[in-house]
């Protein structure tokens, strides 16, 4: 396994600034082979964030995202230690795929964001999961989105929440 796929090697503090600034491998339009998360931060905002594969979205989820939310992680050991709590939830997940069971462990741990849903674009696309199925709803659509409707389905998952 290569550094890359390493998900829990820590960024430094550089790589982390320029992770929030650019948001490198991360993409709001979800696309074949794309791995994801669909967080709200307050009743006003939410968005999905797509990555090429299930490591770069555990990785930005742990260790990039929650900084987001700079009051809760005052001071850079804070950080670490938080760091350290989210990986033991992101690496139960990667053993059991149990994707509602780290999105509860999740926010029972970080308050500020709503986990709401993860996994890949690919399960999203069969609409199996009661989130899913939400969107699936909201796109005016039941059962698995169809190859012919990705283009149009991607499109309502940019968009959707923020």
């Amino acid at each position: 396994m290569n550094n890359q796929d390493n998900w829990q090697q820590g960024l430094p503090l550089s790589d982390l600034q320029t992770q929030l600034d650019e948001g490198r491998g991360l993409s709001t339009r979800p696309y074949q082979g794309a791995w994801g998360y669909f967080l709200r931060m307050g009743p006003e905002m939410a968005y999905f964030s797509w990555f090429a594969s299930r490591s770069e979205m555990l990785r930005y989820l742990v260790q990039v995202e929650i900084l987001h939310a700079p009051t809760s992680l005052p001071d850079r050991p804070s950080y670490d230690d938080f760091v350290t709590e989210l990986q033991a939830i992101a690496a139960a997940y990667e053993q059991n795929e149990d994707a509602q069971q780290a999105c509860a462990a999740f926010n029972a741990c970080f308050p500020d964001f709503a986990l709401e849903w993860l996994g890949s674009y690919a399960e999203l696309l069969k609409g199996e999961t009661e989130f899913a199925q939400q969107m699936h709803q909201l796109f005016g659509a039941t059962g698995q989105i169809h190859a012919d409707n990705h283009p149009a389905f991607a499109d309502f998952l940019e968009s959707h929440g923020i």
